[in-house]
């Protein structure tokens, strides 16, 4: 059983006691005048059904309750916290997911990895405020979010592209450590990562002239292994040794640090 007790004075107020299993006294107090006695009255039902159950070791099912503790503010919620009453799983912010995620990723991925998460990040506080609660991120968000940077930041869409796919690695993380239960990214489209605007078909005869302005050999062993040979530059160029040439087979072989924690795929 719990009491319901109208508390006097220079701060009116509320105040619901309560007695638990093992004789111990509790109250809830609700101070000021934003507490009506009604408020007052529906908390004090609430907290006899909750001290029922949690003695009894009995789950509660019943919706009213459910439905009353939900949409309770904060402050009511976390006193029945502080009452040991109810539990409400933690709920993590935007930067919390953000630095824990780049915490654990910096010795797994490349440093030019970390760089692009870096940028995700960044580009996602561009929109979303620093201290919001992950639950409060929703797909339709995800969706304004993606529209925000391209409209209002003017960002290529491959660089949209990639900033989405990178907040997606993010979010599966929190997914996979149990702090959201869905990724808010499933089903919103990243879009191409090929910006069409800056492909074009260089000659063979402009690779040439590039050559010829290269300011010394080491240079134009470089262009031609990048604008000719199709080498990543710089971790395929600087990879590349004397024992990677084939000259029988007039080829060489290239080490890829992109791809090499795929099976098979170590080189090309």
């Amino acid at each position: 059983m719990a009491t319901l007790l109208q508390r006097p004075g220079k701060t009116p107020g509320y105040e619901i006691r309560f007695y638990t299993a093992d004789g111990r006294r509790h109250s809830i107090y609700l101070g000021g005048r934003r507490y009506n006695k009604k408020t007052a009255q529906g908390l004090k039902d609430v907290v006899e059904s909750l001290v029922f159950h949690r003695d009894n070791s009995l789950p509660i099912q019943d919706k009213r309750i459910i439905v009353w503790i939900e949409s309770a503010s904060q402050e009511i919620q976390k006193k029945l916290v502080k009452a040991g009453l109810i539990e409400i799983p933690q709920s993590h912010t935007v930067t919390e997911l953000w630095d824990e995620f780049l915490v654990q990723k910096a010795n797994e991925v490349k440093k030019s990895t970390m760089a692009h998460y870096f940028n995700a990040k960044n580009r996602f506080l561009l929109f979303f405020k620093e201290d919001e609660s992950l639950s409060d991120i929703t797909k339709e968000r995800m969706q304004r979010w993606k529209d925000y940077l391209l409209v209002h930041e003017k960002l290529a869409k491959a660089t949209v592209a990639n900033s989405i796919n990178d907040a997606k690695a993010a979010f599966n993380w929190a997914v996979s450590s149990g702090w959201i239960e869905k990724n808010p990214l499933d089903g919103v489209s990243r879009g191409s990562f090929v910006n069409k605007k800056n492909a074009q078909l260089i000659p063979m005869d402009a690779n040439f002239r590039m050559l010829d302005a290269c300011p010394c050999q080491d240079w134009r062993v470089i262009l031609a292994l990048t604008r000719i040979g199709g080498l990543r530059c710089p971790n395929e160029v600087l990879a590349l040794r004397w024992e990677n040439v084939n000259w029988e087979l007039d080829r060489f072989f290239v080490r890829s640090s992109k791809t090499e924690h795929h099976d098979g795929k170590e080189g090309r």
